[in-house]
């Protein structure tokens, strides 16, 4: 998930220095990927308390939102 969120932000830094998306939705997809790695923290903490079930679920809630970044992000190339 970790390796995502840096895909995220490198493949957004592409676009922008193309001009396929503006700015504002650079930082927009920055913000996203942040919130994720943010989430990713947070599950890694819960997981030391609760390894099979909180942890597990938030962690895949985030691959899900990643996956949709990332597919929005594969379409403005």
């Amino acid at each position: 998930a970790t390796a995502t969120v840096n895909t995220v932000s490198q493949t957004t830094l592409t676009l922008l220095q193309a001009r396929k998306i503006t700015p504002d939705e650079s930082g927009r997809y920055i913000n996203r990927a942040e919130d994720a790695q943010k989430s990713i923290d947070m599950a890694r903490s819960i997981y030391a308390d609760d390894p099979m079930d909180d942890g597990q679920a938030r962690l895949a809630a985030v691959i899900r939102a990643l996956t949709i970044l990332t597919a929005e992000l594969e379409a403005r190339k």
